[in-house]
């Protein structure tokens, strides 16, 4: 609005210009969304993973491909559970993550759909939405569930580090003697933090 000058002419964003399909591997199965150029979740699948990566993989992607049908789609958003490797698209070790240990599901995903391909850790995705609803420039966003994820928004852009890996907050070492971390480390704070660990020292108890 203006009080003075030219009337001014509102602008906004067409929805049904352009569509983006996202990927959510989670540790209860995997996610798909066809988004609008508004971010409304227009059509979305669930499906549970399959006895075999390879398996899994092409669901994944036939799944994507029905959901994509004939809308224009500018490119695809995957995210995972961390640690993963940001740079090449590794989902790295996520712990109750087995199926995809170690693997490159940015070049698998390449070989079939012909669009851009975004990866991102989930916290960190996750950080990047609640800035956008809270408008924050500057907070550590944390999720606690089978493990202890952790992303960093500072001066309102994502903090990742030099090499990707700058709120890995899980693999915090709060004690050197503690137990034994599948990351190689002792006493990581997922170990005291995490649903599972809770569960454990309330049975403990």
């Amino acid at each position: 609005e203006s009080t003075s000058g030219r009337h001014p002419t509102a602008l906004k964003i067409n929805p049904t210009a352009f569509y983006s399909l996202g990927i959510d591997i989670s540790r209860g199965g995997c996610f798909l969304a066809l988004i609008d150029f508004g971010g409304n979740i227009i059509k979305e699948d669930f499906f549970e993973f399959c006895y075999s990566l390879e398996k899994t993989v092409d669901k994944i992607i036939k799944r994507l491909l029905l959901l994509a049908g004939d809308y224009k789609i500018m490119g695809v958003g995957v995210t995972s559970p961390g640690p993963a490797d940001i740079k090449s698209g590794v989902i790295l070790s996520p712990p109750g993550l087995d199926l995809f240990n170690h693997f490159n599901i940015v070049e698998a995903l390449k070989k079939e759909i012909h669009l851009p391909i975004y990866f991102e850790k989930d916290t960190n995705a996750l950080a990047l939405a609640e800035k956008a609803k809270t408008n924050s420039d500057n907070f550590l966003f944390l999720l606690a569930d089978h493990g202890l994820g952790g992303a960093f928004i500072k001066d309102g852009a994502l903090y990742k580090g030099n090499n990707g890996f700058g709120c890995e907050i899980g693999h915090i070492t709060l004690d050197f003697t503690g137990k034994q971390c599948f990351c190689g480390n002792r006493g990581c704070a997922e170990l005291y933090t995490s649903i599972p660990a809770t569960v454990e020292l309330a049975g403990e108890e």
